[in-house]
């Protein structure tokens, strides 16, 4: 069979071959039938199916002498061209083997010398089912094409499974490849339906991809009985390679043929369930990965791998051995030069600092994490229609570059006026998605409380009081540590723990560790003024956000205002702009010329920080020391300047 429709019964399949051979079996009862079922094109049997198998175990004599090969057409056994078939006939009566067909009387074939007049049955049928099968392939690459064209010209931005004449089918229609991610079905109305449960999984290996290798997260995702999408086999470090690659994730399709991609990827065609700066960020991670470095090998000395950073520079902690255990040494000593030196690897006493950690304050709430989902997917989904409005402008661009030189001015004209208006569209989109990501980024804190907090204390507890030593929990451990970013910043100078929520850079150094109400309660802060502090730092973050929402705003606003500027323009404006410079410094020449005395300090001064006017997030207390400090710089700058001859003469 070729495929799975050919199989049914009212499609002819294995019930129509099955009839053919009880009547093979009336007119040759000395013969023991074995039966073999494959659904696999006679193009590629011979390459990649049982037949193939079947001749190499014959040529190795590993198949009884005689042994005949019954086939109900000459269809069913190739679709090759002439040279393969006879080829193929060679190869058979060579092995020893018969060839029996069901259709043409059921002689047996042993050889080309016995065949008669079938040897020329042999030929025409050759001939035929090359033919049917190339004619086949030409509808099939046709329909192909059609679908492929009809889906880029209809992309809405992952709105809708319908692109004009095409529409992609449920998966009770087409369960094994209907065409689309795994994590989508399709409604009756042509609506995507979003499987959380897929999209989820897809989110957090992505999400772990950032700081883990493939192969821990296939272990991580086998755990939670993620399997491959055709089929019930559980995911391998492969597929979660081509995922982790694939540009589905972010809404777009790309075509492939032979399983190679074929031109660029069409924008906007399903939803997006990962935002282009998670995207790359993977991206940039497994480009970086050394795939040899295997650190911890499969014992796991350090739990808290990859999630301990140096105080000093940032750079990673790791565990080597030592005369006495094991010891958390510096990453950056050769990278970076860092000269901290090693301390002893204490994991009960790092397991405390996280029993005293304050989780209630660390969660969220369900509400808020409702806001960060809705933030998410609003986010997700202008990346989409984005994509696929910046897919139309290059379409209409691509459309003007082209044009051939008999093309009507006033068509041009309709055509410029048509890239304008998408442009336009394109520049408001992108506007929208601006504010989105900024709204998203200033609402990303955990979630939930009192119940989580119970729940991390009792998780931790029951590892302390386990089987540390059991791999596959100290791996569930430090994956828990990942998805929630918690860490360590120790200074191993001092022994100074922190631990926290990490903000890893772009140099894969830790940037940030957020332990500000742990600091204060460990300096003797009472709870009201745990709680103002809390409310400050509330404050402060809104204040943050609101900065960096208006900041996106006016540069949008800025961006879709901006008008094109000239040549004569931009030099016109380089040149005024040389001239003030110019007359700044013919000024400054001229006072220092009149005064030569005059110090520059004073007017420093003007610029140094002015606790009376900050805002009310800023910390007042610390301005003061940096004018304090400043002045006492200046002060000592002022005592080493030379003496002018008055001052001498004095």
């Amino acid at each position: 069979m070729s495929t799975n429709k050919q199989g049914e019964e009212d499609r002819s399949g294995f019930s129509r071959q099955d009839e053919a051979l009880a009547n093979w079996r009336r007119i040759n009862p000395e013969y023991e039938v074995r039966v073999i079922k494959e659904m696999i094109s006679g193009k590629k049997n011979v390459k990649f199916g049982l037949l193939g198998q079947f001749l190499k175990d014959a040529q190795k004599g590993e198949v009884a002498p005689g042994t005949v090969l019954v086939v109900e057409t000459w269809s069913r056994l190739s679709r090759g061209d002439m040279a393969d078939c006879m080829q193929l006939m060679l190869d058979i009566f060579n092995a020893g083997l018969g060839v029996s067909f069901c259709d043409w009387g059921c002689q047996i074939l042993r050889s080309f010398d016995e065949t008669g007049g079938t040897v020329f049955q042999i030929v025409g049928a050759a001939q035929r089912s090359h033919g049917e099968w190339l004619e086949k392939q030409a509808r099939t690459l046709g329909a192909r094409q059609w679908r492929r064209n009809e889906i880029a010209a209809n992309a809405s931005g992952g709105k809708s499974a319908i692109f004009g004449n095409f529409r992609f089918k449920p998966k009770s229609e087409c369960p094994t490849k209907p065409g689309y991610p795994r994590w989508f079905d399709v409604a009756p109305n042509g609506d995507w339906i979003y499987l959380e449960e897929e999209i989820a999984w897809v989110q957090r290996a992505f999400k772990l991809a950032l700081e883990m290798g493939t192969g821990r997260i296939a272990r991580e995702l086998r755990a939670m009985g993620v399997t491959q999408a055709e089929s019930d086999e559980p995911i391998t470090k492969g597929d979660v390679d081509d995922l982790l690659r694939a540009v589905k994730v972010l809404g777009w399709r790309q075509n492939t043929s032979n399983n190679k991609p074929v031109g660029e990827p069409h924008k906007g065609v399903y939803p997006a369930i990962i935002t282009p700066k998670e995207f790359e960020d993977v991206q940039i991670a497994l480009r970086s990965r050394n795939k040899k470095d295997t650190p911890n090998g499969r014992h796991r000395h350090n739990l808290f791998e990859k999630r301990t950073y140096c105080a000093s520079c940032g750079s990673l902690l790791g565990v080597r051995n030592a005369r006495d255990g094991h010891a958390f040494t510096c990453s950056g000593k050769k990278k970076d030069g860092c000269d901290i030196p090693n301390i002893g690897y204490d994991e009960k006493f790092l397991l405390g600092v996280m029993t005293q950690f304050r989780w209630s304050d660390f969660f969220g709430n369900d509400k808020h994490d409702a806001e960060l989902a809705n933030a998410r997917r609003i986010v997700l989904a202008l990346t989409s229609e984005l994509g696929a409005l910046e897919d139309k402008v290059e379409g209409r661009r691509q459309q003007i570059k082209n044009a051939d030189p008999a093309t009507p001015v006033n068509v041009l004209h309709l055509w410029d006026e048509a890239l304008a208006e998408e442009e336009a569209q394109a520049n408001l989109k992108n506007q929208e998605l601006l504010r989105a990501e900024a709204n998203m980024q200033s609402l990303e804190r955990r979630p939930t409380g009192r119940e989580a907090e119970r729940e991390v204390r009792k998780k931790i507890r029951d590892f302390m009081e386990g089987d540390r030593t059991d791999i596959s929990l100290r791996d569930e451990f430090n994956n828990w540590l990942f998805r929630e970013d918690l860490g360590f910043v120790i200074n191993t100078r001092t022994g100074a723990v922190d631990f926290g929520r990490l903000e890893i850079g772009a140099d894969r150094k830790v940037t940030c560790i957020d332990s500000a109400m742990d600091d204060a309660a460990a300096f003797g802060a009472t709870p009201e003024q745990l709680k103002e502090l809390q409310k400050q730092l509330a404050n402060r973050n809104a204040s943050v956000d609101q900065q960096l929402q208006e900041a996106a705003k006016a540069k949008a606003e800025k961006e879709c205002n901006r008008t094109p500027e000239s040549e004569a323009e931009r030099l016109a404006g380089l040149e005024k702009f040389k001239q003030q410079i110019e007359a700044h410094i013919e000024r400054r020449d001229a006072e220092r010329a009149a005064n030569p005395e005059s110090s520059d300090w004073p007017q420093l001064e003007k610029a140094w920080p002015q606790p009376e006017k900050a805002w009310p997030h800023v910390d007042r207390h610390a301005l003061k020391r940096v004018i304090v400090q400043r002045q006492t710089e200046a002060r000592a700058h002022q005592s080493k300047r030379p003496k002018s001859l008055s001052q001498q003469q004095q």
